[in-house]
């Protein structure tokens, strides 16, 4: 048995695309200042260019225990349901997919096209046009100077205020910026990074957990070893020290968590017993990780940033499953091509499944 995303499957990504779906709503928009969301590939093209670069990616795919609704769209600001309505939560969510452009040599103009293998695109920025599962950014320029300070939609204004789901992660997005990515302009503004997101069905990830009666074992149904592996599970949070007298202020304690790690599970194979670290050792190997795939240390902040908390540090936290999507994998989730090609496209996919 596979983990299959189900009903709905949010990608955050920041360059992405894929072929349309005949069950899925075909949500088109005009060309404007949004972000977009998906995995790459590399084409080649007619695009004039006198100058060399290589492309980034990190994002993460989040698959909920159940189909129930939750408020929770993401680790940062969360939308507001209007009176007498729920905000959703779908199933998964494949969230802040973000492309960050390195310049080698000389100036670059291309355009990128992100294609989510399921569902359709729901969210991209800068805004420009989106087609079901589609979206383009046609005159992308990478210039070899400061960038200057790019303007975020806020939450109710344009374009966050034409979002299927209510959601507009594009309002998050300064935090995520990377300090050595060189400046994008598009339509006469600069970018640190470009950015999509998307939702749907049909996405089948490489590793099923299996609760078994001392703890967790995970199956890789997949060819390709995953690497790295941990399983986080929360404590309870204690509503104020025993000791602590009456008259003080009350102090809210964050609860324990616990992390065991797997050792690589090789394809086609079990893997149980992990074994138990503290969980800032399980933040440091994740950021070795993620340097080990291609990112660089400022990219590697912006993606905790986005994640530490939520998935290691956060009052609710949920047991869960985390691991990095190998390589070879990426593209079932999304691909992006760049027109002309970078010399270097690095991808890093974390994957977390609530137990």
């Amino acid at each position: 048995m596979r983990i299959q995303a189900s009903p709905l499957l949010v990608l955050a990504l920041a360059c992405g695309s894929a072929a349309n779906d005949p069950q899925e709503p075909q949500h088109v928009e005009p060309a404007s200042t949004e972000p977009s969301t998906a995995i790459h590939e590399v084409s080649t093209g007619p695009t004039a260019s006198n100058g060399r670069y290589e492309v980034h990616e990190w994002g993460l795919v989040d698959v909920a225990r159940d189909g129930t609704i939750e408020l929770a769209t993401g680790p940062g600001r969360q939308p507001a349901a209007q009176p007498g309505t729920q905000v959703v939560r779908p199933p998964a969510a494949t969230r802040k997919p973000v492309l960050y452009f390195h310049l080698l040599e000389g100036e670059v103009q291309l355009r990128t096209i992100a294609r989510m293998q399921y569902g359709a695109m729901l969210e991209r920025y800068p805004t420009t046009t989106m087609s079901g599962r589609e979206v383009t950014w046609e005159n992308v320029r990478i210039v070899a100077r400061q960038c200057q300070r790019t303007s975020y939609p806020m939450p109710g204004s344009p374009p966050c205020d034409n979002i299927p789901d209510g959601y507009c992660e594009a309002s998050e997005l300064q935090a995520y910026e990377a300090s050595d990515a060189s400046c994008l302009v598009v339509d006469g503004h600069d970018y640190n990074h470009l950015f999509y997101r998307g939702g749907g069905t049909g996405l089948t990830l490489p590793l099923e957990p299996r609760p078994v009666r001392d703890g967790l074992s995970v199956r890789n149904h997949s060819t390709h070893a995953v690497p790295f592996v941990i399983h986080i599970s929360g404590g309870t949070t204690p509503s104020a020290r025993r000791d602590q007298p009456a008259r003080e202020p009350r102090r809210v304690e964050m609860p324990a968590v616990s992390v065991h790690r797997f050792e690589a599970v090789a394809a086609g194979s079990d893997s149980i017993g992990p074994s138990p670290i503290p969980p800032h050792e399980a933040v440091a190997a994740l950021r070795r990780e993620l340097a080990r795939v291609g990112l660089t240390p400022p990219e590697i902040q912006a993606f905790m940033n986005a994640w530490e908390t939520p998935v290691f540090r956060s009052p609710n936290l949920r047991e869960a499953l985390l691991y990095v999507l190998p390589a070879e994998l990426v593209n079932s989730v999304s691909t992006v091509e760049f027109d002309p090609a970078p010399t270097e496209f690095k991808r890093a996919m974390v994957v977390r499944v609530e137990l």
